[in-house]
């Protein structure tokens, strides 16, 4: 078979005739790269796309379907990413007390981050406390409306709550607040309506005034502006600081369309940063307490013979990998 060569150098890629499949290298140079750009067009012939060290971006997912028949994706062991975000470096930083602002885009759907091999929180109340049955500390609804009262806009912000019988969680989008009352949507959940949530066991996340703790951090999508709390005491940033964001529920997609998605292989690559998926489980389920959401991290819809191997999954809003379909 005749096919194409194509290794990385800096920006640019050179191309030579060879036999064999496709096989084409992407540097370290390229981590920054939208993934897509590095692997092109589909050639509709067998390839071996082979990412090298470094990180690549993706704040939308990478979608490949039948076209893409016969590609085999493959990183380096323990040091290939692909984060469901994006990466912001050069930032400006300023100090309030102990907490760190920086200015960021606006409007951006960041749901969780990371600097180098810290992960952060969404700002929440009560604070984190590890092992705390259970979610790691909670509160009453009625210890949180006094509270309530001074959140200037809660809008974006989730309340979490155990079920009733203590079978597992409710979710709930804040969209506002009545004085001491917060405005609530979701609960879609779980399957059987016959237990509420609860109002002893709860506890509120993705509030500006609830920054308090080390190891949060809240952003403001109207403004832009990143405010965070490192775990650090020493910790200053500079220029060289990579922020690391998770905004898309599934990184990688494989999707059949007009026929399935056949034999592609997903090798050596960690995945990480994916945002939480917890507001759209709402499918219910034959005979199920709960109802799933169809998304993961690397989700497979219409396929056969795929193989996903020596891969690792790291830092996810939601499910690792999601088989649904053909």
């Amino acid at each position: 078979m005749e096919g194409r060569f194509i290794r990385a150098a800096g920006m640019f890629c050179m191309a030579t005739m060879l036999a064999g499949p496709v096989i084409q290298r992407a540097g370290a140079e390229e981590s920054g790269r939208s993934l897509m750009e590095v692997l092109g067009e589909p050639g509709g012939e067998a390839r071996i796309v082979e990412l090298g060290e470094g990180s690549w971006y993706c704040p939308e997912p990478v979608v490949l379907d039948e076209s893409w028949n016969g590609l085999t994706l493959r990183g380096i062991p323990g040091k290939t990413r692909i984060c469901g975000g994006r990466a912001f470096d050069n930032l400006v930083w300023e100090k309030e007390g102990p907490v760190w602002k920086t200015q960021l885009p606006s409007d951006l759907n960041i749901r969780d981050i990371r600097i180098g091999e810290t992960s952060f929180i969404p700002a929440r109340y009560p604070d984190y406390r590890e092992g705390k049955y259970p979610f790691n500390g909670t509160t009453s609804l009625g210890e949180l409306r006094g509270r309530v009262r001074k959140y200037k806009r809660p809008q974006g912000g989730y309340l979490h709550a155990l079920h009733g019988a203590h079978w597992g969680d409710y979710h709930f989008r804040i969209t506002g607040k009545i004085g001491g009352r917060l405005k609530l949507e979701g609960g879609w959940q779980n399957n059987r309506s016959e237990h509420p949530f609860n109002r002893e066991l709860l506890y509120v996340e993705n509030i500006a005034e609830e920054l308090t703790a080390a190891g949060e951090f809240f952003y403001e999508a109207a403004t832009g502006i990143l405010s965070l709390i490192h775990p650090e005491p020493g910790f200053n940033p500079g220029a060289e600081t990579t922020v690391e964001t998770a905004e898309s529920r599934e990184i990688l997609i494989l999707r059949g369309r007009k026929k399935d998605v056949s034999g592609i292989s997903i090798e050596n690559i960690d995945f990480r940063l994916s945002a939480p998926s917890f507001m759209e489980s709402r499918e219910p389920l034959l005979r199920s307490d709960w109802t799933i959401c169809r998304s993961g991290a690397v989700l497979i819809q219409n396929a056969e013979k795929i193989s996903i191997s020596r891969c690792s999954f790291e830092d996810l809003g939601g499910t690792g990998i999601f088989i649904s379909g053909r």
